[in-house]
């Protein structure tokens, strides 16, 4: 299996060799490069014919590699009929180049879809991603697995991708559907192929590589059409959709905001009404949105239309890494059912911190992902929580507050905790402690032991006095980083904390353990009056933690203290060295 980097500098390779060749249009590359790798994906397929077998003809070199490669794609083209076109590549050489970089490795092995990721690449590289040009936002494959299996479409259904692009989503609705269904019932393996999946998209070789994957899992590809799906809408004809829709293009014509019985012009609504007009009774649709359709006033009419029009089951709100590179919209997925006859009463919403991947650009691999817990849980979400009632006041936002917590045992810090609101007013004799404390787990400043004499000249004002044993969590963003907070071991004053008093049930070291991890994460929501970064109250508040812990956890936990202890005991003994050593040069001079 080919690693990331590995795949990358194959892409990087490839995009050079082709550019010697007078090939440096970023989809004429794209489009060279993908045939070549679907030839050899299929050749590593059984029961190929010997044309189609790589090592019958790669042997050969120069212009008669050319000549045997040519027969192979004109046998292709008769049977995949306008799927490969003619190629561009004029030199041998490059020929030869490409198909000795790509000889040893065999493509059916790797994870990834690698034309699909080729595209993606050779986009990226040649800045025709960008909105002018497609306004696509590649889907990643895990955001594909968790629609297609809250969806859970079978083979009775008919699915449709109008925004398909390299046809992802709907290669994984093959696999969820194929990997569930008996493989002897050979009349539902053919509507599988023939009846099951389809396809638009606007971008010609966007839709070409959805047909060659479609072609390396079934048949099917005849169900992909390369056409202005927002141009051309559909009645009433599918049973599912799961879809990526184009961001923000811009608005449409009048004649095609007509199609949709509507005087809404924006290609983000017109969208969302294809989408919806297609879908037969009681369709169901899971639809990566941008979160402003879901919050924005401009948006309240056309949301309240929807309450009306089916039954939204609930809202995910996808982290803001995912579409970075393509995007900064916000995104949420819209999970709908009951489309045409349901009316939704309520709406449950998931916001989804960690989808399994790091938040930084290297996107690496991290634990503890929330994305199966949404599946897992999904009933739970949408009968057991309060949930959100969309309201006219609030413009139907379907945003709601408080959030909802995709892991039925986990809680809120505000769960755990008392916020202190009570004021006290300040004598002008007494000192208080300046508000810089220590703590078990962290210090709110790095400047310093708390100063016990400073005098607090403003007594008039109500002030929130911090008890020992209070926590205390800095809303102001200090010279130390974020993510400070404190239990208090001394009384003092609050000035920019937010103070909680914490729920006698609750273990201490537990819940400063979890702050520890989660603190940090938290990005600042504004600035003061002098320009300093502030923190949330409310999202501090609705910092997620797993609670009660279980015993996994807890035996982290204790080694987590145990080493604290022994940190602490090395601390010692390296002051106790410094002061003999200080003793010692004293003597010395």
């Amino acid at each position: 299996m080919l690693a990331g980097s590995e795949l990358i500098d194959k892409f990087k390779r490839a995009s050079n060799i082709l550019r010697d060749d007078g090939i440096d249009a970023g989809v004429e590359s794209i489009y060279e490069f993908c045939n070549l790798i679907f030839i050899k994906i299929m050749s590593e397929k059984k029961d190929v014919p010997d044309i189609l077998r790589w090592r019958n003809w790669v042997q050969y070199q120069g212009k008669e590699l050319k000549e045997q490669f040519d027969s192979v794609r004109q046998y292709l083209r008769n049977e995949y009929n306008e799927v490969l076109k003619v190629t561009k590549i004029s030199k041998a050489q490059t020929l030869e180049k490409l198909i000795r970089l790509i000889d040893k490795v065999d493509f059916s092995k790797n994870e990834v879809d690698i034309k699909s990721t080729a595209y993606e690449y050779f986009l990226s590289r040649y800045g025709a991603s960008k909105k002018s040009v497609l306004g696509q936002h590649f889907t990643p494959r895990h955001i594909i697995q968790l629609m297609v299996d809250l969806i859970d479409p079978n083979q009775k259904d008919k699915i449709y991708d109008p925004y398909c692009g390299t046809g992802g989503i709907l290669v994984q609705a093959y696999l969820h559907i194929y990997q569930t269904m008996d493989k002897s019932n050979q009349r539902g393996l053919l509507r599988l192929r023939k009846e099951c999946l389809f396809g638009r998209d606007i971008a010609n070789t966007a839709s070409q590589i959805a047909k060659m994957n479609m072609i390396l899992i079934s048949d099917g590809y005849s169900n992909i059409q390369n056409i202005d799906t927002n141009e051309n809408p559909v009645d009433k004809k599918y049973d599912v959709i799961i879809t990526n829709i184009p961001f923000n293009l811009g608005d449409v014509s009048q004649n095609i905001a007509q199609s949709y019985q509507t005087n809404h012009k924006d290609s983000n609504l017109i969208c969302l009404l294809h989408c919806i007009k297609a879908l037969k009774l009681k369709g169901k649709a899971a639809i990566i949105v941008p979160e402003t359709i879901a919050m924005n006033q401009q948006y309240a009419n056309f949301r309240k239309d929807l309450l009306n029009k089916a039954k939204i089951e609930f809202m995910i709100k996808l982290p803001p890494q995912i579409f970075k590179k393509y995007t900064n919209a916000k995104t949420c997925i819209m999970i709908l059912s009951d489309v045409h006859i349901g009316e939704t009463k309520k709406i449950p919403f998931v916001e989804v911190e960690n989808d399994g991947f790091s938040s930084d650009s290297l996107r690496e691999p991290i634990p503890n992902s929330d994305l199966p817990q949404i599946v897992i849980n999904r009933n739970h979400l949408a009968t057991s929580y309060p949930l959100h009632i969309p309201r006219e006041e609030n413009h139907y936002s379907f945003i709601p507050t408080p959030d909802i917590n995709i892991n039925p045992n986990g809680k809120k810090l505000r769960d755990l905790v008392k916020v202190k609101k009570e004021k006290t007013f300040l004598s002008p004799t007494k000192f208080y402690v300046h508000p810089l404390i220590s703590s078990r787990t962290h210090i709110i400043s790095n400047r310093g032991k708390p100063r016990l004499g400073q005098n607090i000249k403003d007594q008039g004002k109500g002030k929130i006095m911090i008890q020992p044993g209070d926590l205390a969590i800095a809303t102001l963003h200090s010279q130390s980083g974020n993510g400070l907070f404190g239990i208090s071991e001394a009384e003092y004053v609050a000035t920019s904390q937010l103070v909680l008093k914490i729920n006698p049930d609750v273990d201490v070291d537990y819940l400063c353990l979890m702050l520890e991890i989660r603190l940090p994460k938290l990005k600042p929501k504004g600035s003061d009056l002098v320009g300093r970064e502030t923190y949330s109250r409310r999202e501090l508040l609705n910092i997620p933690i797993p609670y009660p812990p279980n015993e996994e956890l807890m035996k982290v936990v204790y080694e987590i203290k145990k080493k604290k202890l022994q940190v602490k005991k090395l601390d010692n003994e390296l002051k106790s060295s410094k002061k003999l050593l200080e003793d010692k040069i004293e003597c010395l001079s």
